[in-house]
C-alpha cells in the first residue's frame, strides 16, 4: 500500500504539473478573488516542488522506508521540502488569507427557489457582487447542476481512456 501510495502521487504530482495552466485559470481558482494571482503561481511551484521531492524520494518504497537514514534524509529531501514550505509561507498573503477567512465567516447563502430536485441558491460573500448556483439532488446530496449535466459524459471518456490506455487529455477535458 505504501509502495503505490508513492505512485499515486507521483502521478498526481505529473498531472498537477501538466494541467498547471488549466488549474490556475479554473474556476475554483477564480473563486478566491481577494488572492493575488500573481503570488498563486510561485506557491503552486513551491507545492509542485515539495511534491516531486517527496514523490522520488528514498522513502517513496517501503523498503526504502525501512532503511531510511533519518539524519540523511532530512539533510536533502527534508531540506528541499521546508525551503518550499518556506518560500510558499514568505509568498502567502496574510492580509488577504485574513480577508477570505472572515468573508466566509460573514458569508450569506439563500435559498432563492426550491423545486423537487433542483435548487437555486444566492451567495454573497465580501463585496463580491452576489452570485446564484444552480444544483441538482442526486441520491439524497445536493450537486452542483453542471457537475451532475456532465456526469455521465465525464465518467464514460474516463472509461474509454482506462480501456484503451489513452490518456484523458487526448480523449477530451475532464
Amino acid at each position: 500500500v505504501w509502495d503505490k501510495a508513492f505512485v499515486v502521487l507521483g502521478k498526481a504530482t505529473k498531472l498537477l504539473r501538466d494541467k498547471r495552466a488549466f488549474i490556475l485559470e479554473s474556476p475554483a481558482a477564480g473563486a478566491m478573488a481577494a488572492v493575488d494571482k500573481s503570488k498563486v503561481s510561485p506557491a503552486f511551484d513551491q507545492l509542485l516542488t515539495a511534491l516531486d521531492a517527496l514523490s522520488s524520494s528514498e522513502i517513496k518504497t517501503d523498503d526504502g522506508l525501512k532503511k531510511l537514514d533519518p539524519g540523511a534524509f532530512l539533510a536533502t529531501t527534508g531540506a528541499k521540502v521546508f525551503k518550499a514550505g518556506r518560500e510558499m509561507a514568505a509568498g502567502a498573503d496574510t492580509d488577504n488569507m485574513a480577508k477570505m477567512i472572515d468573508d466566509a465567516k460573514k458569508a450569506k447563502i439563500t435559498v432563492e427557489k426550491s423545486e423537487g430536485d433542483s435548487a437555486t441558491l444566492r451567495v454573497e460573500v465580501g463585496s463580491e457582487p452576489p452570485r446564484t448556483v444552480q444544483l441538482t439532488k442526486v441520491d439524497g446530496k445536493w450537486l452542483p447542476a453542471e457537475v451532475v449535466a456532465t456526469w455521465k459524459q465525464a465518467i464514460a471518456q474516463a472509461d474509454i481512456a482506462a480501456a484503451t490506455g489513452i490518456s484523458r487529455t487526448r480523449v477530451g477535458s475532464f
